[in-house]
């Protein structure tokens, strides 16, 4: 056994080991005898590739045990490779707001989606061309004025022959006129009287206006008679009631000129009354036609 307190010239235990230094955790020798070591010179420490503010990663170790920043080599990568660097804090915060942006614009889409706002439309007018006769009317030579005042076409309606009317005469008019109007398929009969005078025209109204209520409170007075076609029953029971007459004033340019009378039948057909001045004029045929027919009525 080798003393350990001998002198000088004597070895101490582990000063050396067969020529070789103990290398401290600096990379030193420990004791005055050390030689030169082994182990390949170690390069100096490079900077760290973070940010010149960024923080060493403090959950990071070297082999050693001493805290490092993410691109101090790692000892569990062979060659020394870096290890995987920590975002820093304000990317991080920036990718937390595009995310947070990203949501709130989706959600604000949807909602508009599901909350679609009315479109509001402008009102259009549409006009619908006036009808025109598809044949044409008769001539008419001579005659007086207020035969060639009568007009030869009212909408699809054209002339197809006139005659005189007795009736109107008897009545007291200076002239009447029978005159049938047709649009092909349907025809219209016009009956036209000219008086002396305005009042003498509304005298005569009158007499129509008495000669069509009439009728009317005869059936009301009348009781129901007996019926025994089943058949006839039920029809009666679900036609549809004749609407009441239908009377009113004549206007020109906004003044009165006359009087008008509707009398709609259970046929479907009707006959309109009206004056003008020194002028009665009366019209018979289809219901959804004659409105039409007076309203666009030259007299």
């Amino acid at each position: 056994m080798t003393n350990s307190t001998g002198d000088g010239g004597g070895r101490r235990p582990f000063d050396q080991t067969n020529g070789v230094s103990i290398v401290g955790p600096s990379g030193t020798g420990t004791g005055p005898g050390t030689g030169p070591s082994t182990e390949p010179d170690a390069e100096p420490d490079a900077e760290p590739d973070a940010e010149p503010d960024a923080e060493p990663d403090a959950g990071y170790r070297d082999e050693h045990g001493a805290p490092g920043g993410p691109d101090l080599p790692d000892a569990a990568h062979p060659g020394g490779k870096p290890g995987r660097r920590r975002p820093p804090l304000w990317l991080l915060i920036v990718i937390g707001l595009v995310v947070v942006g990203a949501i709130v614009a989706v959600v604000l889409a949807l909602a508009n989606r599901s909350e679609p706002q009315a479109e509001v439309l402008n009102p259009e007018t549409v006009t619908l061309a006036v009808p025109t006769p598809t044949v044409e009317p008769v001539a008419r030579d001579g005659g007086s004025a207020f035969l060639q005042s009568l007009p030869a076409t009212v909408r699809a309606y054209a002339l197809a022959g006139f005659v005189e009317y007795e009736p109107l005469l008897i009545a007291g008019a200076l002239e009447g006129y029978q005159l049938a109007y047709t649009d092909g398929v349907q025809n219209l009969v016009l009956y036209a009287g000219q008086w002396r005078d305005a009042a003498s025209a509304e005298t005569a109204f009158d007499g129509v206006l008495a000669a069509q209520a009439q009728p009317a409170a005869d059936a009301a007075a009348a009781p129901a008679a007996e019926t025994t076609d089943a058949a006839t029953a039920t029809a009666t029971a679900t036609a549809e009631p004749v609407p009441e007459p239908e009377q009113g004033t004549v206007e020109v340019d906004g003044q009165q000129v006359g009087r008008y009378l509707f009398v709609q039948r259970a046929d479907g057909t009707e006959s309109i009354w009206w004056t003008n001045t020194t002028v009665l004029l009366q019209i018979d045929g289809l219901a959804k036609d004659l409105r039409d027919v007076y309203a666009a009525f030259p007299l």
